[in-house]
Order: C-alpha cells, then structure tokens, then sequence
C-alpha cells in the first residue's frame, strides 16, 4: 500500500514539473508564428500557402473541445458519428474562418503581451503590430496530453467558437442536426468557392 501511495506521489510530481516547464505562451508561440510566417510567404501559391495552415493549425486547435463547446447541451444528444461528422465540417470551416481574419495582416509582426492562468486553461494575449493598428488575438487554451491547446480564439473582441455557437444554436432548433450538417456543408462548398477567387 506504500508503495503505491509513493508511485502515486511520483506521478503527480513528475506531471507538474512537466506542467511547469510548458509556459502557456511557449507552447503555442510556435504555431502562431509559423502560421504568420507562412501567410506572409507570397512567392507560394495561395492554395500551398493554405495547407500548410491547415496543417499548422491542426498541430494546436483542439476540434474536438471547440465543437463540443460550440454544441453545447446538443453535444450530449448527439451520436458518435454525427459528432464525427461535426467535428470534420466544423474543422474545415474553421480554418478558412481563422486564415481569413487574419491573412490580411501579414506585413505586421506578433507581440505576445501577457498570458493568465489557472487550473489548466489560461488565456494567451497578443497583438498584431503595424505601423497604423494593433491587432489584438487572444488564444484560449487548456493543458492536455502534455501540451497547451487552443479551444477559442478572440480577434478583435470577438470570439469565433461563440459567434459559431450562436449561429449554429439557432439552425439546429429550427432544422435539428441533420439540417445543420447540411448547412455546413453548404458554406464549405461556398467557402472553396470563394478561396479559388482570390
């Protein structure tokens, strides 16, 4: 019985020495940059420059908490492979969501500005700096699998995961998950529609 106690002991120690050494801002500044830098990479085509931002993008959003938040108690009524299927549509859309906002600011550098947390989530502030604007991004992220991860992004005061929330809140009351999915699939084909114009 000890000797279980102790490993137990061991255990929690190690994990917050590992939770300590990972600052919330050191974690994602990684992505972020590399996100930056990636966009402002003119001499590639849009459509390489978009993937490897998926990618990137992939590396540190948490899909999975973003749709069950978005969801909410729908989440909970709704079956494996629905959320599956959410969880695939809701990624994609994101994405171009994300890239779209902030593709226009490529020429600014990023300032991190400060980060708070607590209980393993904390909010990492930031600017995009231009001589004429800051731009301020705020990134929520939670501590799992050893790593932060966001779960919401603030551009500008608004929240993409409660503006999505909002919208979807309504379209599945009216036409219940199914007609939600539908829809999904709609603004995907506009929205690869519309990046194949730019």
């Amino acid at each position: 019985m000890i000797k279980k106690v102790a490993v137990a002991i061991l255990v929690v120690l190690l994990a917050a020495v590992c939770f300590a050494d990972k600052s919330p801002t050191e974690d994602i500044r990684g992505a972020i940059d590399e996100i930056v830098e990636i966009l402002a990479d003119k001499a590639q085509d849009q459509q390489v420059r978009h993937d490897r931002v998926v990618e990137a993008i992939a590396k540190k959003f948490d899909f999975f908490t973003m749709s069950r938040i978005v969801l909410g108690k729908r989440w909970n009524t709704t079956d494996a492979e629905k959320q599956e299927l959410f969880i695939s549509r809701f990624s994609t859309i994101l994405e171009y969501t994300f890239v779209w906002r902030i593709e226009g600011y490529t020429d600014e550098k990023v300032r991190y500005v400060g980060e708070r947390s607590k209980e393993g989530k904390a909010k990492v502030k930031t600017l995009l700096v231009s001589k004429s604007a800051e731009i301020p991004i705020d990134y929520k992220v939670h501590f799992t699998d050893g790593e932060w991860m966001v779960y919401d992004i603030t551009v500008e005061g608004v929240s993409l995961v409660r503006n999505f929330r909002d919208t979807y809140k309504a379209i599945v009351r009216k036409d219940g998950i199914e007609g939600l999915l539908a829809k999904m699939d709609d603004k995907i084909v506009d929205l690869r529609e519309e990046a194949a114009k730019r």
